[in-house]
């Protein structure tokens, strides 16, 4: 099964970031605006497991939307992540939605986040910008080994390492600010 094997890291200065990552030979590939859809039945089977279900709508820089519908299962409590990570382009994020909710799942949040994407050797480095939350690094690879390669690279290996997944975290904060909100969006 494929994997996604991943370091989160709490990071607010991209413009530093950049200057690393240009330095260090890393490409950018694109920026997007990405609406995260996370579906799970009535009862929250698949958040119960640790798992999620999500149908992601991202549009680039160009205006070119893509579209992904991506299953992760729980997550190891290790400090580089690793889950099993099933993900399948589509064509049309809305008729995704609709089609899962005839299969019983519902719509139980869902969010913006700006990314910019990165490559960097046999990584994967994404600045993350989300509402309410802040601003984040991930650095995904084939590896542990390689993710650690990249983090010294990068200067990043003493960066705080966030363990959690940004629908939970999102979750959490609108509990905290008695918010019933599920579709948070930038101002």
């Amino acid at each position: 099964m494929p994997k996604e094997i991943e370091v989160k890291v709490r990071f607010g200065d991209f413009a530093a970031l950049r200057e690393r990552l240009t330095t260090a030979g890393a490409v950018r590939d694109r920026a997007e605006l990405e609406l995260n859809i996370f579906m799970d039945t009535s009862d929250g089977v698949l958040r119960a497991a640790g798992s999620g279900l999500r149908v992601r709508i991202a549009v680039d820089e160009a205006g070119v939307e893509r579209c992904r519908l991506t299953f992760k299962g729980p997550a190891s409590e290790e400090e580089v992540r690793s889950r099993e990570e099933l993900e399948v382009e589509i064509s049309d994020g809305d008729v995704i939605q609709v089609l899962l909710e005839k299969l019983g799942f519902e719509q139980k949040l869902s969010f913006e986040k700006r990314r910019e994407t990165w490559h960097f050797g046999e990584t994967e480095v994404v600045l993350d910008e989300l509402p309410l939350l802040g601003s984040f690094v991930e650095v995904e690879g084939p590896s542990k080994q390689v993710i650690g390669e990249a983090l010294l690279a990068l200067g990043l290996e003493n960066e705080q390492r966030v363990r959690r997944g940004y629908a939970p975290m999102m979750g959490e904060k609108l509990k905290e600010l008695g918010s019933d909100n599920r579709y948070v969006r930038f101002e």
